[in-house]
């Protein structure tokens, strides 16, 4: 078929809304490269020099690398844990017949209405009587367990896959596990895999959890460091060059892997 170069009103919409974003990025890390006395005096004229002092003392001094690797725990085994559940809750749903079906597929995707900060006591209360207060597996559980969206990208392409896979691989003799790991689950990466980047944002970026459940200094993912330079215009270099190095790694995941993202979306809501 024959693709329309047509340009729509929510096409430049987004391309607007696109450049301002990366405009402010690059606005901050510009700024981030001059000195404090610079940027208070003369933000809006030409710098004096630019520095990478900001990036060494944020590294060096405050060891920012710390609260790096604590955001990069709770996102990787986050993740796992939403690919394991989703995964399973949603190829059940997709390819099987039972008389709950319907209302399971709700029961989960009802989740999407409610934030989490609805459930902020019985989540703290749950976390204390396992012991798991500051610690990042309280966040990582919590997280992990976020599984509307997924669910509702892979059970409609688990059940618009073709019997023929399912029926040649029962012909075989795999169990039904085997045909989940060996079959089902491969041909599924593509929406895994822009199902992972979407729900990292989330994860990479919230602030409720980490700041109810993670009270130690060396346990704080991102957002949480970010805190330390608030309130305070001497530490404004170190404040963008932060708020840099907090963006730059998921940024860089979008921009390589956007293409995956919307072809995994468009075989996830779409029926084969």
């Amino acid at each position: 078929m024959k693709k329309s170069g047509k340009v729509t009103f929510g096409t430049i919409l987004f391309f607007l809304y696109a450049t301002f974003i990366l405009f402010l990025f690059l606005q901050i890390g510009f700024h981030s490269l001059r000195t404090p006395q610079d940027l208070l005096s003369n933000m809006m004229g030409r710098p004096e020099r630019f520095t990478f002092d900001a990036y060494r003392h944020i590294f060096a001094v405050d060891r920012f690398y710390r609260f790096m690797w604590s955001s990069v725990v709770v996102l990787t085994g986050s993740m796992f844990l939403n690919v394991v559940l989703s995964s399973l809750a949603a190829y059940g749903i997709g390819r099987y017949q039972f008389k709950l079906r319907k209302h399971t597929l709700m029961y989960f995707l009802i989740g999407l209405m409610f934030p989490i900060q609805l459930s902020v006591v019985p989540l703290f209360l749950l976390m204390r009587d396992l012991q798991l207060m500051n610690t990042h597996m309280s966040v990582i559980l919590i997280s992990g367990v976020s599984l509307s969206l997924p669910i509702l990208l892979l059970n409609n392409f688990f059940r618009g896959i073709p019997n023929e896979f399912y029926e040649s691989a029962k012909i075989d003799g795999a169990s039904e596990l085997r045909i989940f790991i060996q079959v089902m689950f491969p041909l599924a990466i593509p929406v895994i895999a822009s199902m992972i980047i979407i729900t990292s944002l989330g994860v990479w970026n919230q602030f409720f959890l980490p700041m109810l459940f993670l009270q130690s200094e060396h346990l704080r993912t991102l957002p949480l460091a970010l805190l330390r330079y608030r309130g305070n215009l001497q530490f404004l270099d170190r404040a963008l060059a932060a708020t840099v190095m907090s963006a730059f790694p998921i940024l860089i995941v979008y921009f390589f892997f956007s293409k995956k993202i919307i072809s995994g979306i468009t075989e996830g809501g779409v029926k084969h």
